[in-house]
């Protein structure tokens, strides 16, 4: 490599050791900036436009100040708080699609005493159902 790219690459290197970088959170921002950007170019609407204008400035200046912020810890913890978010909202979505997905062969319902979800086989008749959590004993036809 020339001598010259290497100096460089060593000083920015120098410039983001104690740097946060980047993270999920940041990636999650950056494709809300890239849909604004194709709602900003392809609405008709003035007011949106400024609207999605606006939220991008908002967006493109947060990210770089988390890319370039030297807070690691609160930097971490924002991420950590955005992850736990995201899987709570895809374990929504599998619980159901896995619902929906064995609605023939299960049936789903609540415990009457502690309104935990369970689920028995179809086509069983009455059965006596014990609840896992709280063990209340009762009769559900399936």
């Amino acid at each position: 490599m020339k001598r010259w790219l290497v100096n460089m690459m060593s000083k920015f290197e120098r410039f983001m050791r104690y740097r946060y970088g980047q993270d999920q959170l940041n990636n999650f921002l950056a494709g809300c900036y890239l849909v604004l950007l194709l709602i900003r170019t392809f609405s008709k609407i003035q007011i949106v436009v400024v609207v999605s204008y606006t939220l991008m400035s908002l967006l493109l200046i947060t990210i770089v100040y988390r890319f370039f912020s030297k807070k690691k810890i609160q930097r971490s913890r924002e991420n950590h708080h955005y992850l736990n978010f995201k899987y709570k909202i895809r374990a929504f979505f599998r619980r159901y699609t896995n619902r929906f997905s064995n609605r023939s062969t299960y049936k789903y319902f609540k415990c009457p005493n502690c309104q935990q979800q369970l689920r028995v086989p179809k086509k069983r008749g009455k059965v006596s159902v014990t609840c896992p959590k709280c063990h209340h004993v009762f009769d559900q036809k399936t």
